[in-house]
């Protein structure tokens, strides 16, 4: 029997900007894992301007403890500086995912994002209530 929980693995991949229409975006994204055991691994990701204030994003996690993490998500912007995000993973289990970012100039070539993720992840097990995720880029 399968039960949906909310998981703390927080997830918060990108800014609150969304792509302009037909454009494209790749980047690589290491990441340290730390729940008790410290593991590595590496995110590919892509991202497309649908149409104005929506992109579709992707990515593909490899080298992990575990199986390959497959994720996508539609963001929807909320003016220049706050967006929201909803998508699918496969990290093992299947899960569904929802975010909401906010986004900090911190001059031309850095920004500060902050993230509320929240992961309906469909498994056997109830493994947390929620995530929260600060990145500096």
């Amino acid at each position: 029997m399968a039960i949906a929980a909310l998981t703390v693995n927080a997830q918060v991949f990108h800014t609150a900007g969304t792509l302009k229409p037909k454009t494209f975006s790749v980047g690589i994204d290491p990441t340290l894992i730390v729940d008790g055991n410290t593991d590595f691994i590496l995110y590919g990701n892509f991202g497309y301007g649908l149409k104005k204030g929506i992109d579709l994003n992707g990515r593909i996690g490899v080298l992990g403890p575990g199986d390959t993490y497959i994720g996508a998500d539609v963001e929807f912007a909320l003016g220049s500086k706050f967006s929201l995000t909803a998508g699918a993973h496969s990290y093992g289990d299947f899960g569904l995912d929802a975010a909401f970012l906010t986004t900090f100039d911190l001059g031309k070539s850095a920004d500060l994002y902050v993230g509320v993720d929240a992961d309906f992840v469909f498994t056997n097990t109830v493994t947390g209530l929620y995530g929260f995720h600060w990145a500096l880029r």
